[in-house]
């Protein structure tokens, strides 16, 4: 039996490649099968977060990305977390089971996430 885990957000699109990504409201990332069986979790970036937002892209959309950091097919998610009095933002690539930490930083403003236009909303 599986341990039952906090969702608050479920992507699913054929970049994705018969995956299902999990968000939790702590901004843990869970990769799972389309069984929903577990293939990976990324624990958040610290155990006080908060997930504001999340946006999900097409890795192939991203062209800005180099190849040699991200890989070249996916998702790429765009995670805001609340950390105390700040707002981190992550940049994370998903292919496969694989999750690769592209950025991490604080934003020195509290940005209003609810005016970001939404590209892809089949990942919605």
């Amino acid at each position: 039996m599986q341990e039952a885990r906090d969702v608050a957000k479920i992507y699913v699109g054929e970049d994705l490649e018969s995956r299902v990504l999990m968000l939790s409201s702590k901004g843990q990332l869970t990769v799972a099968d389309a069984d929903l069986g577990i293939q990976s979790t990324r624990d958040p970036v610290d155990d006080e977060a908060l997930l504001v937002d999340s946006f999900i892209f097409p890795r192939r959309s991203c062209s800005f990305l180099p190849t040699r950091t991200a890989p070249p097919r996916g998702v790429v998610a765009v995670l805001f977390l609340q950390i105390e009095n700040a707002t981190r933002l992550q940049i994370l690539a998903i292919c496969d089971d694989e999750v690769v930490e592209l950025g991490n930083r604080d934003l020195k403003v509290q940005p209003d996430v609810s005016n970001i236009p939404r590209i892809n909303p089949q990942f919605y």
